[in-house]
Parts: structure tokens; sequence; C-alpha cells
């Protein structure tokens, strides 16, 4: 063979090779692509920043609370994406999964697409104002895929109010948040930088202070109980005059509203500043009126007990013992053991 077609014919074999690499494309990951067609149990929402703390001096009330991204989120069970798509066309019908079935029915209010050549989503609220919170869960990152495709872990930030502050007053909290394949069942567990958050998910107060729990609810002295009740005709001893205590209320104010006995019958609410608050002390004022010498006694609180509704205070060194009541009005005389030296 001469020189000339041996070139040739090796370019001819070289040109061949190139077009075959050329030919084989690279494969698809098919590993980091999602399948989240379905209903999904939100398993666990962990809030990574401090500020998804509740402010514990702030009463955790619907008012208070609404717009505060945890507790928002606590009501859900699980994300439902359908493969239907909306009435505006942006994207498939989306819907959040609750016990109530708040805000499920015939109208769309969220949609949800994929997003990065499927490797990630997002869910929007179409009507910013209606659900008047803002559920929209965008720019998601940091997506694991576990489980075979039946477990899901990804960043994202939702919008939440914060606890004290106006519902205008809002901030971006990083959330991490799992899902898990399956039909949604119970409500969501909610974490705080690795704390679960039993306030939210159970409706419970365990972070709550002693405080806190007593608040905006009447307490009145456990019947039974000795109640120091002299007559006109008895000498009156001031240093007895914790065990007149009937019934006590702590509102938000800080304001400590209380009846006590006297002889003729029952004063009406009167109020006290409180300023011990964070040793967990109330502080009660009798006397200064007509004469009579003003005494401040503490009442320390020692327990609250939620399942018997108990409230134990101690005041000179004994326990005084009170139950919840429905109203300042609910006491008796009658239900005590009266007491007049």
């Amino acid at each position: 063979m001469s020189k000339s077609k041996f070139i040739l014919l090796f370019i001819a074999f070289g040109m061949l090779a190139l077009s075959s690499c050329k030919k084989e494309d690279p494969k698809q990951d098919n590993d980091s692509l999602l399948k989240i067609e379905g209903t999904w149990q939100l398993a666990m929402m962990d809030f990574l920043d401090d500020r998804a703390n509740w402010d514990k001096t702030v009463e955790f009330s619907f008012g208070n609370y609404f717009g505060f991204a945890p507790a928002m989120f606590a009501d859900m069970q699980g994300f439902d994406f359908a493969t239907t798509k909306s009435s505006g066309g942006q994207g498939n019908i989306f819907n959040y999964i609750n016990e109530g079935e708040y805000n499920q029915g015939k109208e769309t209010f969220w949609y949800w697409n994929y997003t990065n050549n499927k490797k990630a989503f997002e869910i929007i609220q179409i009507n910013k104002e209606m659900p008047p919170y803002d559920f929209t869960i965008k720019n998601i990152s940091d997506i694991e895929i576990l489980d075979n495709g039946n477990k899901i872990t990804f960043m994202t930030k939702v919008s939440s109010r914060l606890s004290g502050q106006p519902m205008t007053t809002t901030v971006q909290l990083p959330v991490k948040i799992t899902l898990i394949k399956a039909n949604p069942t119970q409500n969501v567990e909610i974490y705080v930088q690795g704390k679960k958050q039993e306030y939210w998910t159970q409706g419970g107060d365990d972070s709550l202070s002693l405080i806190d729990k007593i608040r905006e609810k009447v307490w009145k002295l456990k019947p039974g109980s000795d109640l120091y009740d002299p007559s006109m005709d008895d000498e009156d001893n001031p240093a007895k005059g914790y065990m007149k205590i009937m019934v006590m209320q702590l509102d938000n104010n800080d304001i400590l509203n209380y009846r006590y006995a006297y002889p003729m019958g029952i004063v009406s609410p009167k109020q006290h500043s409180q300023t011990e608050l964070a040793n967990n002390i109330l502080e009660v004022k009798l006397g200064g009126s007509y004469g009579t010498p003003e005494k401040i006694f503490d009442f320390q609180v020692e327990s609250v007990d939620n399942n018997t509704e108990t409230l134990r205070l101690r005041v000179d060194g004994v326990i005084r013992e009170f139950v919840k009541t429905d109203n300042m009005n609910n006491v008796d005389k009658n239900d005590y053991n009266l007491i007049t030296e």
C-alpha cells in the first residue's frame, strides 16, 4: 500500500472514532430529580433562627401569634401536589392539608411548579391577602432525596411576624423542612434550633414561665381552706392578712386584681401593679385607707398544675392553694373554714 493511501486510511479511521465519541450523550442523573406529585406528610419544620422563639412576656393568643410562622404552620399536616393545572395556568394546584380543612375547597389558593430542571420546586400563594398569611415556599436549596425518593429534606425561608411585634413587621425565617411520602395523619412537629416546641404542636404551655401560665386566669382559694375573717368585734391582726385573700387574677398589664374577706362580706376587686414578676412573686397590698396600716404580702408562685388546675403559693412560709374558677364573683365565705383570731 502506498504511503499516501495509508495516510488517507488512517485519517478516515480517526474521523470515524471522533464521530462515535460525539454520539455518546452524558447520562441524566435521575437520582437528583424530584418526583413529588401526590400527598406528603409534613413531618418536621426546624426553624434555624432564634427569632422563631416565642417571647414569653407576650401572651400566646390568636391576635398576638397570627402571622408568626411557627404557630401558623403548626396546624399543618401535609402537602398535596396535584397534577391538575390551576385556573390561572401558573402551575399545578397545590393544597396544604390540615385537620380543620382550612382554605380547602373549590377556590385555588396556591400553585406549584418544578424548578431548576426538576431538581427543586416552589409553592406560590396566588393572593397574598387571602389566606391572610402568606404560606409561599420558594428558593429552596440543599435538597436531599432519601429512602428511594420517599423522604425529602430541604432548606428554605418563610415569612414571619416576630412575637410582640406588629403584623406589618415581618422577616424571612430560615427553616429546614422534612417531607415523607404518606397520607398525612398528624400535625407537623415544630422545632426551633433543634429543640421541639410542644407549645405549638399540642397547644400546651410547657415553654411558659410560672407567671405566664397563670396570666388572665382567675384563681380562687381552694374550698375548705382556712380563711381569716374577724368580725367587727374582733381585733384585726394585720400579720394574718394574707389569709384573707380569696380570689386573684393577673392581667397582661402586670396588674393583679384580687378580692379578700372583710367583716361585711367580700370586697370588690382591688388592683396592685406588680414589680416582682421576674422572681415569680405576686404582690398583694392590704390596708392604706381609712387610717389602716398598709402592708404588702409577697405570694411566691411554687407551682402550677394544669391537669388539676391548681396554683400553689407560698407566703410567710405557709402554702396557700388556689384553684381555677370562671370569674372573680364565684367565691363564697361559706366554702371555707372561717378563723377569727
